[in-house]
Order: C-alpha cells, then structure tokens, then sequence
C-alpha cells in the first residue's frame, strides 16, 4: 500500500521546540545534535533527524502499509498540539495530566527506538522460557510467531508449538512481527496513562532566562531517588519516582506521586543531565555549549 514512508519516531512538531532560538530570516531551524557514537555536534534540521523508512509500517494482506499508524499519530499530534498550547498557558502549579498531552507523552515514550528493542527482549525471554517449561503458551491455534533464521537471517512465521520448537533447537530466534509491535506499543502507551499518568502529580518547569533543555531519542525519563535511572517501566510505581518530559527549550514538565515540597528545586541542568544519560542514539539541543556541559 502506498502512503508517506519517512517516519518519525521523535515527531517534527516537537522537534522544532528545540531549535536553535538564533536562527532568523528564511533560513532553516536546526537544532545541535550529538549522536552517542560521535563526539562531534552538528546542526540538523527537524526533518532530518531521527526518521527511519517503514518505522511504523504495517503487514496487510494487500501488502506493507505504511500510513495507518502514521496518519493516526499525526492526527494524536495535531490535538496534542492545541493541548500542550493550552496546558501550558494554564495556572501555575500541580495539576492533573489532560487527556489529549498524556496520550502524546506516553506515545512519546513507546515510538522510540529504545521500546522497539525492549519488547523484542521481552518477548523472546518470553519464548525462551516457554520452550524451556517455565513459562505457559496462550491457548490460541492461530497464534503465530515470527522467527529469524540464527544462520541466514530468514524471517518465517510458525504457528506457536512449532515456533516453540524451532526455539528449543537453536537455530531460530524470536522476533516480533511489525503488527504485533504496534500492538505492542498501544499496549504500553495505556499502561503509561491510565495506570502510572493519572495517579501521578505534574508540574510545568520553566527554564531561567538563558538556560535550555535538552531533548533525544529516549526523552522521557523517569528516576527513582537513591536508586538513579529505571529502566523499565515498572518502576513509576515506586512512591519516590520523578519523571521528567522535555516539552520545549523553554518548558518541561515534571510528574511526581506526591506534590513536591515547597523547597524542592530541580534545575534545568538536573534535566538534562538526565536526559542525556538516558539516551539511546542522540542528544538535541538549542545550542551546541549545552551539550559539551551535560556531556561533562
């Protein structure tokens, strides 16, 4: 099926928050990018940073379709967009998540690279335990799997006692299909809000004048004190837990279970500094001296 096949897993629209607040006149805005594996930064534009062809692409019967999940998460982005305008210009102070902004951030936090490859762990410790007895099959006779070849790289789907097998031999592995990860993320982006968002508090932080935060690949981040970054989602149920969403150069917001104390300060620099651990593939800034600092 045909349709837009540039996808992003960091959307444009939020990108753009991030770019340098320098550029003027017709030229194009960029932001100041560092990639994990380089230490140079360079300039890159909205649109041509973190895109891959086919990311959200999908298996149909009529062939790959590339612009159902997309065209979906650009009609989600379009209402967090109004949302976002809105929260932010809201009181100040503790509030509850929207509807419309907690969908984006918990997309914000599944559409990334990082959730890609951590559902494809799962899933095959999942089949792995299974092939070993630890673990019960779901008591589906459709049920499928998608397998790749150990030797060759050969991707084939086998019905689920078969792929159990295939498993139990060595010479496959589990991959997940591109439609059981789509589901997979949806799965995920209502754990995020209905079981952590709604029960947690969120406050906007505003950065001080020449200061800025930093965004990436992975942005949100959630920290439990005297234990550090958590990886795994799970962790958003300890009582003590912060997570923080870059929203703009200027704005991020920052969700706790409890209202913070009235003496409790988390810096710009805090932020960032936790941001940039936390990324996979790279780190965008307004300028480039915020990344040499973080990076420090």
């Amino acid at each position: 099926m045909s349709g837009k096949r540039l996808h992003h897993y960091i959307p444009q629209f939020y990108l753009r928050g991030f770019t340098d607040p320098s550029v003027s006149g017709n030229k194009t805005p960029w932001l100041w990018v560092r990639h994990k594996e380089a230490s140079a930064v360079v300039r890159k534009a909205p649109k041509n940073l973190a895109a891959e062809i086919g990311y959200y692409a999908m298996e149909t019967s009529d062939g790959i379709d590339y612009a159902t999940v997309e065209n979906e998460l650009a009609a989600m982005e379009s209402r967090a967009a109004f949302a976002l305008r809105k929260f932010l210009a809201g009181p100040t102070g503790h509030r509850k998540i929207e509807p419309d902004l907690s969908a984006f951030v918990g997309w914000l936090a599944v559409r990334v690279p990082w959730f890609r490859r951590a559902a494809e762990d799962e899933w095959q410790r999942f089949l792995e335990r299974a092939a070993g007895g630890r673990e019960p099959l779901p008591d589906d006779p459709d049920f499928s799997c998608s397998l790749v070849s150990v030797s060759t790289g050969e991707q084939q789907r086998f019905a689920l006692a078969d792929a159990v097998e295939a498993i139990k031999s060595g010479t496959w592995q589990a991959r997940l299909s591109k439609n059981q990860m789509i589901d997979a993320m949806r799965v995920q982006v209502w754990y995020f809000r209905f079981l952590h968002f709604s029960r947690l508090c969120w406050t906007v932080l505003t950065a001080p004048d020449g200061q800025f935060f930093l965004t990436s690949d992975r942005p949100i981040v959630w920290y439990v004190p005297g234990r550090g970054l958590a990886d795994s989602p799970a962790a958003l149920k300890q009582p003590g837990v912060e997570l923080t969403v870059p929203l703009s150069r200027r704005f991020a917001l920052l969700a706790t279970a409890e209202i913070p104390a009235a003496d409790a300060r988390i810096r710009p620099s805090d932020i960032n500094r936790r941001t940039f651990l936390f990324c996979e593939r790279f780190v965008a800034s307004p300028r480039e001296h915020e990344i040499w600092e973080v990076a420090a």
